[in-house]
C-alpha cells in the first residue's frame, strides 16, 4: 500500500497502517493532498512525524503521532489559514507543489502513541 512504512497489529487483529516522515528541520514534507486527492483514496491509518536534530554533541528526537484525518486538518490549516474548505477544494488548490507542515503545527500530537495502541487493542 502506498504510504505504508509500518504495520502495527494488536490483540484484536486490527492492523494500523503507519506512514513515517522524518525531518532534520522544523518542517515535514507530507505531500498530503498531492497523494491523497480524494477523501476515499486508500490512505494510512496514522502518520508518525519524526524530528531529529543534532547540535554538536547534543541529539534530540521527537515523535508526533496523528491520525490521517488529524493530519488532513493540520495540512488544510497550513495551506489555507482560516478557511473552511471541502476536501476536494483543498486538494485542487494545492495540486501543484508539495505540502508540508511545521513542527509548531503538530506539537500537540507529540508522543501520542496511545492513538495507535488504542486502535490495535480496542474491540471493533
Amino acid at each position: 500500500m502506498k504510504g505504508c512504512d509500518v504495520i502495527a497489529v494488536g490483540a484484536n487483529q486490527r492492523a494500523a497502517i503507519v506512514e513515517v516522515k522524518t525531518s532534520q528541520s522544523a518542517r515535514f514534507v507530507t505531500g498530503f493532498y498531492q497523494k491523497y486527492k480524494t477523501v476515499s483514496r486508500e490512505h494510512p491509518t496514522f502518520w508518525v512525524l519524526y524530528s531529529t536534530r543534532v547540535d554538536g554533541l547534543e541529539f534530540e528526537d521527537r515523535f508526533f503521532v496523528l491520525t490521517h484525518d488529524e493530519l488532513a486538518t493540520v495540512q488544510a490549516e497550513r495551506n489555507h489559514p482560516g478557511e473552511v474548505l471541502e476536501y476536494a477544494v483543498r486538494a485542487e488548490r494545492v495540486a501543484k507543489g508539495v505540502d508540508n507542515v511545521l513542527v509548531a503545527h503538530v506539537e500537540r500530537h507529540e508522543n501520542a502513541w496511545e492513538k495507535i495502541v488504542r486502535w490495535c487493542t480496542e474491540d471493533v
